[in-house]
Formats: structure tokens, C-alpha cells, sequence
């Protein structure tokens, strides 16, 4: 029998346990702001600062990660058979 035909599959829940949510709900409270020239907003989004940091982030909002993902080149430093793979 298949899995997703049991009548029990839709309500199986999970519980969250207490300090997940708390963390959670830090982590929504302790946003970095957002590292954009001039911006007070939360930094409550990652982006990776490049392809030689990849392990390095800035913090932007939606708006400056949506116009920082426009203006960078994804390509820059890739060879034309690194581009075509």
C-alpha cells in the first residue's frame, strides 16, 4: 500500500520542542542589519560574497539582495568551457 493513500498520512504532526522555538524566534529578534550602504533595515538574508569566499556572507534585506543578485557576475573569472558546462 502506498504511503500517501493512508488515512493516517495527513495527520501525522511533529511537535516542535520548546527550545527550537525559542531559538527561532532569537534568531527572528537578533537579525544583523542589513550591510548595504545607508540601509536600517534587517539584514535577515544571506548572500554569499563571491566564489573564492564561499563561506563568507552579507546580510541584506530582500530589496538589496534582490539588486545585489542583478549586478553580479556570475560568470567573472570563468573560462569560456567553464561557462558552457
Amino acid at each position: 500500500m502506498p504511503i500517501d493513500s493512508s488515512k493516517f498520512f495527513d495527520s501525522i504532526r511533529i511537535k516542535p520542542t520548546k527550545g527550537s522555538a525559542k531559538r527561532k524566534a532569537q534568531a527572528g529578534q537578533e537579525a544583523a542589519p542589513c550591510e548595504w550602504a545607508g540601509c536600517q533595515n534587517k539584514g535577515s538574508h544571506r548572500v554569499r560574497k563571491g566564489r573564492e569566499n564561499a563561506r563568507e556572507y552579507w546580510h541584506f534585506c530582500l530589496d538589496h539582495v534582490r539588486e545585489y543578485s542583478r549586478s553580479y557576475n556570475f560568470f567573472q573569472g570563468m573560462n569560456p568551457e567553464a561557462v558552457a558546462r
